[in-house]
């Protein structure tokens, strides 16, 4: 809902900006409406930019996405493979 918000904002400054500084009736009344209209929503981007950053929790603890088992078969059908073999007993 708020990028919604924060996109028809942007617009309806930058189309404020541009009707202050230029119009349509030439191409570099064009230009001079756009440069303003343009840095106006670089500042916006900037903005969103900080304070994306600063409402952004710190990462304390690093958690591995796959945990390997702890107990695997061998390839082998005799036998547990070496890492299981001393916690667990082996076939019968």
């Amino acid at each position: 809902m708020m990028q919604r918000l924060g996109a028809v904002f942007a617009i309806a400054v930058a189309s404020a900006v541009f009707a202050d500084y230029g119009n349509l009736s030439t191409p570099a009344s064009v230009t001079d409406g756009f440069k303003p209209a343009l840095a106006a929503c670089a500042g916006f981007a900037l903005l969103a930019a900080l304070s994306a950053l600063a409402i952004t929790p710190p990462k304390t603890q690093h958690t591995p996405a796959f945990a390997p088992p702890k107990h695997r078969r061998c390839h082998r059908s005799t036998g547990w493979h070496e890492t299981a073999a001393r916690t667990l007993p082996g076939p019968s």
